[in-house]
């Protein structure tokens, strides 16, 4: 009678345990779909207000400095999406036209009394057609970006021309933007502007069309950073971010393009029973990203969940004893 009633205890632990476990882990995969949904919406948001920038530019003959800066301002997405570093409009500029750009740029006092009288197109270089950053908002502190030519780097003009064969929003694989100080992975999400009323039906009309961009500039830290500001995840969760299909055993081998802080990489942890991990692709305009979740299961509990399973082993054993007294 004793062995037997041993033996139920044990199995009635174990099956509380298991159960509890099960539940810890169906509310990590819900709050690891929580926090991929989350980013997919925030991203999705970002590439809506290029949309509304390649409308405003439909909508007029053209848009000037102080034009695009009142539109940025009085659509509030500064303060809406603190996530993105700067909204700005990227200018196609053939050779032939160089110079004259240059010029119209220096001179241009619309916002600034004086003007850009130091304006150039950088890196120097010939080349036949040119990316140029044109305006950009905001200007303070992000004065460096004024001239970049997107077009003289691959990663950059690759995002740009696919933007333009699809005319659909395309992502960047991982930057590091002009202005940054800490080499912090970034992204710029771009979109196409067409000469109004020009036909953009086949490849080579877009090719022909195109007056230029407008893109936003972001960290990948301010878009979580920005999701946690207005929703805040669960922060037993760790999780990395990248732009490339990484096995777990690669870890350590490639820097992701966010991290919130997972402590132990190491192969081992994701094999522990006492831990969950989750892996998520998806396609996020355009690009790839790989999302690695980890958690200890035993933090996601309440400490009644926690020690119910120890309690009915304890509970389970004295009553095997009094049981055991009782008869014998």
């Amino acid at each position: 009678i004793f062995i037997l009633s041993l033996l139920i205890t044990f199995y009635s632990w174990h099956s509380t345990q298991a159960n509890i476990r099960q539940q810890a882990s169906e509310k990590f995969r819900q709050d690891t779909e929580h926090i991929m949904r989350s980013i997919q919406e925030r991203v999705r948001r970002y590439t809506d207000t290029l949309y509304s920038g390649q409308g405003f530019f439909a909508a007029s003959r053209s848009v000037e400095r102080n034009e695009w800066e009142t539109f940025i301002k009085t659509q509030n997405l500064l303060s809406r999406y603190t996530g993105i570093i700067a909204f700005r409009y990227i200018e196609r500029v053939k050779a032939s036209q160089k110079e004259e750009f240059i010029q119209s740029v220096r001179s241009d006092t619309s916002v600034l009394p004086a003007g850009y009288p130091a304006f150039n197109i950088y890196p120097e270089g010939e080349r036949e057609e040119y990316f140029v950053v044109k305006y950009l908002v905001p200007y303070s502190g992000n004065e460096k970006m004024l001239g970049l030519d997107l077009g003289s780097e691959k990663v950059r003009k690759a995002s740009l021309l696919q933007a333009r064969e699809l005319n659909e929003p395309m992502m960047t694989e991982r930057i590091v933007l002009v202005t940054s100080q800490k080499n912090e992975p970034a992204v710029l999400i771009t979109l196409p502007v067409f000469r109004n009323g020009a036909p953009v039906i086949t490849a080579q009309e877009r090719q022909e069309a195109l007056v230029g961009f407008v893109d936003v500039a972001c960290r990948v830290q301010d878009i979580v950073a920005d999701i946690i500001d207005e929703e805040p995840l669960n922060t037993n969760i760790e999780f990395m971010i990248f732009d490339s299909p990484v096995s777990a055993a690669s870890f350590s081998d490639v820097e992701p393009l966010y991290d919130s802080g997972w402590k132990d990489k190491s192969e081992k942890t994701h094999k522990d029973v006492f831990h969950a991990s989750l892996t998520y692709d998806f396609t996020i305009a355009g690009q790839v990203w790989r999302l690695y979740f980890h958690s200890d299961i035993n933090s996601s509990l309440d400490p009644t969940q926690r020690f119910y399973p120890l309690f009915v082993l304890i509970a389970g054993f004295f009553f095997s004893v009094l049981l055991f007294g009782l008869i014998y």
